[in-house]
């Protein structure tokens, strides 16, 4: 399975005024900076956890339709499935009937649904939405975890050398911790 992202977030979970008030800032001076580590902690929350934090939306390509009927993603909570096309062996384009792919009604909400097929494609492109929704709907401890990143990286710009670092602060990993997705 190889994930694109088709369309990123429209806006990142914390605002820039709340960063600049979180790390005490008076002036927009760095205003430049700050955005970028809003965007660089919001990556690395997703990334840890394993969730899409604001609706984004992304294109999901198969090699095979899937013979269980179901697709574990590597990212959550699906919110829709937008479009699905299939492909033919030399790579055509199939149409796939509406409503065969749908997300999973499970508390995770990370996997999609695939009804069997007669005559199944070779591949198949689903694109879906991911994502809590805004910014106001992702989770306090998410949202607290990328101001504290944003904090953190903006007071240590590289001052210390990498080797006394951990990864993230302890206090960042404690605010994720619940919310990892883990895979046996």
């Amino acid at each position: 399975m190889t994930p694109i992202l088709l369309q990123p977030p429209a806006e990142e979970p914390v605002a820039l005024a709340e960063a600049r008030a979180f790390v005490r800032l008076d002036d927009t001076a760095e205003d430049g900076l700050l955005a970028a580590l809003v965007t660089s902690a919001r990556l690395t929350v997703e990334a840890v956890s394993g969730l899409a934090l604001v609706s984004q939306t992304w294109r999901f390509v198969l090699e095979a339709w899937p013979g269980a009927g179901v697709l574990r993603l590597p990212m959550a909570p699906v919110d829709s499935v937008l479009s699905v096309r299939g492909r033919d062996m030399a790579g055509a384009e199939l149409a796939v009937p509406e409503g065969v792919v749908s997300p999973a009604a499970t508390v995770e909400r990370d996997a999609l649904y695939f009804d069997r097929l007669a005559a199944p494609p070779r591949a198949v492109e689903v694109d879906v939405r991911l994502g809590f929704g805004g910014a106001d709907d992702v989770p306090g401890p998410l949202r607290q975890a990328i101001r504290l990143l944003v904090a953190h990286w903006f007071e240590n710009r590289g001052d210390e050398p990498v080797a006394h670092k951990p990864p993230l602060p302890p206090e960042v990993v404690a605010l994720l911790a619940p919310w990892r997705r883990t895979r046996l």
